[in-house]
C-alpha cells in the first residue's frame, strides 16, 4: 500500500495525466473532475492511516509533508507558474479550481 501511494503522488496516474493533457484543447466539467478529485482525496486519507497506524519509515512520513504541502500551496495561490511547473498536483488543482 505503502509503495502505491508513493507511485501514486510521485507520477500520477495515467488517467489524471491524460486529463491534464487534454484540458486544455477540450472544455470540461465538473463530471469529469471529481472523480478524480475523488481519487487523490481517497490516495490522502489512506496515507494518513498508514501513518496513523505507524506502519511507515520516516522518508515516507517526509514525502507525504511534502505533498501536503504542495497541495495545500496549490489549492491557496491564485497565480501559477504556466511554464516549468513540474507537479501533476499542481497542474490538476489549477484545473478543478476553474
Amino acid at each position: 500500500m505503502r509503495d502505491l501511494i508513493i507511485l501514486f503522488f510521485s507520477k500520477g496516474p495515467s488517467d489524471i495525466v491524460e486529463f491534464l493533457y487534454s484540458y486544455a484543447t477540450k472544455s470540461y466539467t465538473k463530471e469529469d473532475v471529481d472523480p478524480k478529485l475523488k481519487l487523490l482525496l481517497n490516495y490522502l486519507d489512506s496515507s494518513i492511516s498508514l501513518i496513523e497506524c505507524e506502519h511507515v519509515d520516516s522518508k515516507f512520513i517526509y514525502r507525504m509533508i511534502k505533498t501536503a504541502s504542495l497541495i495545500f500551496l496549490s489549492y491557496n495561490i491564485d497565480e501559477y507558474p504556466e511554464e516549468g511547473e513540474k507537479s501533476w498536483i499542481s497542474r490538476f488543482l489549477k484545473v478543478a479550481k476553474l
